[in-house]
């Protein structure tokens, strides 16, 4: 009986050392296997998140989304009133075309202006010419002059011959006086027009000058009136509607937001105390809240900069005050692979997300 009740308790014994040994065997190996995780329930789903706002001030004509419907890039949201624009556009195609006649006149008058210079040139020297003529007239006058009147002092030339001598001297000092005043108006005459033709220049420099700014004045209408067409900037579901068709808005002011569906990401806050065994590229497990069955695979792409404190609205500043020791927490994003269209289609940005993070990969 004594050797029953022994084999029996030692019988217990194994059983409690092997159940022993198995405890500490499976909490051994979940430490070892969790020493390997860095997880976080502090992590949401992520997506671009593209505000689409009014470039021009005018009426709501038409708006051709319904709201959370899903659009493709390139296809039209919403119409406003083109009235005040097409006209601002004929304003300044008008204010353009006068520029371009305003070129077209200082032209014409600078080629003019050049046939009047050469036609001047042209009697400038001419006269320059014939002053060149009679300064040889009156330097054979005078000679002819000096010579008849030796001969007459000598008795050798009559009185009617110094006559005409003197008189034939008398007409080329005139001619010669004459030519110098003509030479001098024509040269002041052709000077003139060449100041003429340099404004005639700065006033086609201005006239190009003034079709630039106008060509740019066009540009500008055109643009804000294709502005008053919007279209979808990226595919996606839009939401956030802020206007009603016949509204007044004004440039700047928000029309609605597309969820850019074709990218998602999680980003999830760890703590600056885990951040030592992260690194980029190791393999991440996702679970979302609202899909408990669900599970999802990424990797570690990027690490956001700064702590996440330092992007709030008034960043803490520990140099003032009391100090208070709070652990950090640094955003990293986490890249999804492997989702679907249909299941892309089924997340939302701002989804609460469990992570766990494969910290046994270098």
């Amino acid at each position: 009986m004594n050797m029953e009740l022994k084999r029996k308790k030692f019988i217990q014994w194994i059983v409690v050392a092997l159940l022993t040994i198995i405890v500490v065997g499976v909490s051994l190996a979940f430490y070892i296997s969790a020493s390997h995780y860095e997880s976080t329930n502090d992590a949401q789903i992520d997506a671009n998140l593209v505000s689409v706002k009014s470039s021009v001030t005018a009426y709501v004509e038409r708006i051709a989304f319904a709201d959370n419907e899903k659009v493709r890039k390139g296809q039209l949201l919403v119409t406003f009133d083109t009235t005040e624009l097409q006209t601002k556009v004929s304003e300044a195609l008008a204010e353009y075309e006068n520029a371009i006649v305003n070129l077209s006149m200082a032209e014409n008058s600078s080629l003019s202006g050049n046939e009047d210079l050469t036609a001047y040139n042209q009697n400038a020297a001419s006269v320059n010419q014939d002053v060149l003529s009679a300064d040889a007239t009156l330097e054979k006058s005078q000679k002819n002059y000096e010579r008849t009147r030796k001969l007459f002092l000598l008795k050798a030339a009559t009185q009617e011959q110094l006559d005409n001598a003197k008189a034939s001297l008398d007409i080329a000092q005139s001619d010669h006086r004459k030519y110098l005043i003509l030479h001098k108006s024509s040269l002041s005459t052709a000077n003139s027009y060449r100041l003429k033709q340099k404004e005639n220049r700065n006033k086609i420099e201005q006239a190009k000058i003034a079709i630039r700014q106008k060509g740019a004045a066009l540009a500008l209408a055109r643009i804000n009136l294709s502005r008053a067409f919007v279209y979808a900037p990226c595919d996606g579901f839009v939401t956030k509607r802020a206007i009603q068709e016949g509204q007044y808005i004004s440039a700047g002011q928000s029309i609605c937001c597309i969820v850019n569906n074709a990218d998602y990401w999680v980003t999830a806050n760890f703590k600056e105390t885990q951040i030592h065994k992260l690194k980029v590229r190791q393999t991440v497990e996702i679970k979302i809240d609202a899909y408990p069955n669900l599970k999802l695979k990424g990797s570690v792409a990027s690490f956001t900069e700064a702590t996440g404190a330092k992007f709030s609205l008034i960043p803490p500043d520990n140099a003032s005050g009391n100090f208070t020791k709070v652990v950090q927490r640094i955003p990293v994003k986490i890249r999804l692979s492997g989702i679907d269209q249909k299941l892309r289609n089924s997340l939302f940005p701002g989804m609460s997300a469990y992570i766990r993070v494969n910290t046994n990969q270098n």
